[in-house]
């Protein structure tokens, strides 16, 4: 079933009624499961959206539950499948930055055009339960498979640096990629453009030449966890718990099902005393996603500020990059809420805090412009896309990190080298 996003979704007529309706049903759930989220979702909400009466999805499935395995499954499948047949129909013989940059092109294809099962599948999958995950985990771990084949195969050819790990280099790209669903506009430029400039920033980087040398870590920025402040008024401390508590369930569960009593339990108050901070949830929400943005926009420009000084624009960047995973992943529950939930929040909301989102991009921005003015920044480099492209990648790490494994600063540091200098060997 091809969809084309943006437009009103269609089921094949020649199909059996049976057959139309179900399909009908699935469709409706991606849509919502997408916009409104998972748990929120319920089989009313799914009936009223596919025109027919809640009883009725009955004859077709037993339970939400089942509805949502087989959109998972229609998601993971189409994008596999699309991967998978564009390389197949290179051949072998075709160069591996061809391969990398075919692949890229299908796997956005899949993501932005054809499936609203495969963009439901990745605002989805990390609020979902273990035992859900679990039962599309070998679908997902062979699309993983496939993505570290190719970039082993293209290392082994020499085509890929050998310093790269393959597989945080897959986690990075795929995560780079999937975060374009959240802000791709078919009114700005086509998939195919997009696709050809994100495959460049892969493989070359966006740094002109060489320009040796090795990201410093900075040592301005320190994963420091925000605690409540002691001296606060008792009024002030329960508030501030209130809010954390409520974005750490934002987080894990979604905005939409989320309770007032929910958040009281976790805090460990009575559910009647949150009133006497909050009015509702929709404030708690205003604050919560207000804290996260303030925390990651003043933090980075501060870096950014302190690096103007003295010091070499790798370094600068490296330090920026290390900030923003500092308060998604170390400091800020408040920043990694706001990324986890608000592609699925209400349009007014969204617009309340767009101007300091905007701030945000625009210190990015700044960074990049930069560059570009000293002469180090390829000049067919367009700011925007590739500030998105950067942020994308780094947000998406929400859902892969690993603090066992390694610490956001090595992550920092990798990810700086990747954004700055590509994939491959002979790359610019």
């Amino acid at each position: 079933m091809m969809i084309e996003k943006n437009k009103e979704p269609t089921i094949a007529t020649g199909a059996k009624k049976s057959v139309r309706t179900r399909e009908t049903i699935l469709l409706s759930a991606a849509i919502l499961f997408r916009d409104r989220g998972y748990v929120a979702t319920t089989l009313r909400d799914i009936a009223a959206a596919a025109k027919m009466k809640a009883g009725s999805i009955y004859y077709h499935f037993g339970s939400k539950i089942e509805i949502l395995d087989e959109v998972l499954d229609c998601g993971l499948r189409d994008i596999h499948d699309n991967v998978q047949k564009a390389l197949e129909d290179l051949g072998e013989e075709t160069d591996y930055r061809t391969r990398i940059t075919v692949a890229v092109q299908a796997h956005l294809s899949s993501l932005l055009l054809h499936s609203e099962f495969t963009s439901a599948n990745i605002r989805n999958y990390g609020q979902l339960s273990k035992e859900i995950r679990s039962r599309h985990q070998p679908l997902r771990s062979a699309y993983a498979k496939f993505w570290d084949d190719l970039f082993e195969k293209a290392q082994k050819a020499g085509t890929l640096r050998a310093d790269v790990k393959i597989k945080p280099l897959r986690q990075f790209v795929l995560g780079a990629l999937n975060w374009t669903v959240e802000w791709f506009d078919s009114n700005n430029y086509s998939v195919s453009v997009l696709a050809d400039r994100i495959a460049k920033i892969i493989l070359d980087g966006f740094l002109v030449g060489s320009q040796a040398g090795e990201p410093t870590t900075s040592v301005l920025s320190r994963p420091v966890k925000i605690e409540v402040n002691s001296s606060q008024k008792k009024s002030g401390r329960t508030r501030q718990k209130i809010l954390k508590t409520a974005a750490s369930l934002f987080q894990k569960q979604g905005y939409a099902s989320t309770t007032l009593r929910d958040i009281a339990t976790a805090a460990q108050m009575q559910a009647g005393s949150i009133y006497y901070h909050f009015d509702t949830k929709y404030e708690i929400l205003d604050a919560v996603l207000d804290r996260g943005l303030r925390d990651i926009h003043d933090n980075v420009e501060k870096i950014i500020k302190v690096h103007k000084i003295n010091s070499d624009y790798r370094s600068k960047f490296t330090a920026a990059v290390q900030e923003h995973l500092n308060q998604l992943l170390v400091c800020s529950e408040f920043s990694s809420a706001n990324l986890r939930i608000f592609g699925q929040l209400p349009q007014d909301l969204r617009k309340r805090h767009q101007p300091l989102r905007h701030s945000y991009s625009m210190l990015w921005d700044d960074l990049l412009r930069e560059a570009k003015t000293a002469g180090i920044l390829r000049q067919d480099v367009d700011i925007g896309p590739l500030r998105q492209f950067i942020l994308g990648a780094l947000n998406w790490t929400v859902e892969w990190f690993d603090a066992e494994k390694f610490s956001v600063d090595m992550l920092a540091e990798r990810c700086a080298i990747l954004l700055l200098d590509g994939i491959t060997i002979e790359s610019k």
